[in-house]
């Protein structure tokens, strides 16, 4: 089935928010994993909305899918070195830790990610990434929207389709194209 795809896909590498696509092309934009977080200014975040609705078709939906932030949550963790999981590859065995430094005012997490890869003769490598990423709640989410000319036409709070609400793990919109 992967076969087929080569002719139906092209990976582009670039900055979302000035990528030149077709206009009027694609009948859906997904956004996913959290990705749209690491617009850290509004002017990103409307570039880069603005630059999603000229590709899509008028017909076409665009979905963003967030983590719903909770704000006792990220701060009770912040700044804590915590074991995020464990596992083996390749021969290895890798501790992941994750660092959280919350800014609440700013709606920004600056996250390091460390990665301790132990090798069968016990050498140790370790490996740091670090990114921000900026918080979105929902009505904030609702009116990027609609600045960047959208109708929103669903929330849901989980990959179940289930209704948005405080407690849900992810905030996830449906939007479409105003025209």
């Amino acid at each position: 089935a992967a076969e087929g795809l080569t002719d139906q896909v092209t990976l582009i590498e670039a900055d979302v928010r000035e990528v030149v696509l077709p206009e009027n092309h694609f009948t859906l934009a997904f956004v996913a994993v959290n990705s749209f977080m690491h617009l850290t200014t509004i002017e990103d975040q409307l570039a880069t909305l603005a630059a999603v609705r000229r590709t899509l078709i008028r017909k076409g939906i665009l979905i963003i899918d967030l983590f719903n932030p909770d704000p006792l949550t990220i701060t009770r963790e912040d700044g804590r070195l915590q074991l995020e999981r464990s596992y083996e590859l390749d021969g290895c065995r890798v501790q992941k830790f994750v660092v959280i430094e919350s800014d609440p005012a700013e709606q920004m997490s600056h996250v390091t990610f460390i990665y301790d890869e132990t090798a069968g003769d016990g050498v140790v490598t370790r490996r740091t990434m670090q990114f921000t990423m900026r918080w979105l709640y929902r009505f904030e989410l609702e009116h990027l929207l609609a600045r960047a000319g959208f109708t929103l036409r669903a929330v849901y709070g989980s990959y179940d389709l289930e209704p948005y609400t405080t407690a849900s793990p992810r905030l996830i919109a449906v939007a479409a194209p105003r025209r």
